[in-house]
């Protein structure tokens, strides 16, 4: 009977941890994964001044994270864990939306009062505050962490050049350039799940290899496309 596949994590840590006992836990069974971060995520100085803002911008959970206790303030937001992440900090959801293109359309199609602030990593795709502004709608943006870029451990390089049957799910452009590039090419066994067609470009443009793609960027899907890897692999 052959080996299951290798799990390769290189989101952060914690999510990475989260991911795996979420699978286990849907799964009722270990799942064999290596964890090796492809970056951390480091607040870039203290908490922001929020006083200018009407209402805040969050397109990732990280950005809530070194935001500060929100204290009742409203905020646009993109995703479930984001929108958690708002509430868990005192703040309120204004409008959730799956993905930063619907975050755009749902604000320029029902303009808030008062200035916006996003509030963003280094490394994010997608120029927010220049697009609400060019539309009329008042919005500035300030990084408050970065990504910063960690080496992969010689196991993890082993996995993702290797014969062995692996899978890798990638988040985040970055995290597919970071990946990518640190490999001299990808093994035979490999199968690369991207969240976005972004993601599968980044990692196109890294190695030269095709995806499969999510149809919608959420970590819902992402698992289950995980799921089914996993339990084709062992079947």
């Amino acid at each position: 009977m052959p080996e299951p596949p290798l799990l390769l994590l290189t989101r952060p840590r914690a999510a990475s941890e989260r991911l795996r006992a979420a699978l286990e836990a849907a799964l009722g069974a270990p799942v064999r994964a290596i964890l090796s971060p492809a970056m951390e995520i480091v607040a870039t100085g203290p908490a922001p001044d929020l006083s200018g803002a009407a209402a805040l911008i969050f397109t990732s959970a990280n950005g809530v994270r070194f935001a500060g206790g929100l204290h009742g303030r409203g905020a646009y937001v993109v995703g479930a864990r984001t929108a958690g992440a708002v509430h868990a900090t005192g703040g309120e959801v204004l409008h959730q939306a799956p993905d930063s293109a619907a975050l755009l359309d749902h604000l320029t199609a029902h303009p808030p009062q008062g200035a916006l602030l996003w509030l963003r990593g280094r490394h994010a795709r997608g120029d927010i505050a220049g697009k609400l502004a060019a539309a009329g709608i008042p919005a500035t943006e300030t990084v408050i962490y970065d990504q910063r870029a960690l080496a992969l451990s010689p196991e993890m390089l082993a996995a993702l050049q290797g014969e062995h049957r692996a899978i890798l799910p990638l988040y985040s452009p970055r995290s597919a350039a970071l990946v990518g590039g640190a490999m001299a090419r990808p093994g035979r066994g490999l199968r690369t799940i991207a969240l976005s067609p972004a993601v599968a470009r980044a990692w196109r443009q890294a190695v030269g290899g095709e995806s499969e793609v999510c149809t919608r960027p959420v970590g819902d899907e992402m698992q289950r496309r995980i799921l089914a890897a996993l339990r084709q692999r062992c079947a």
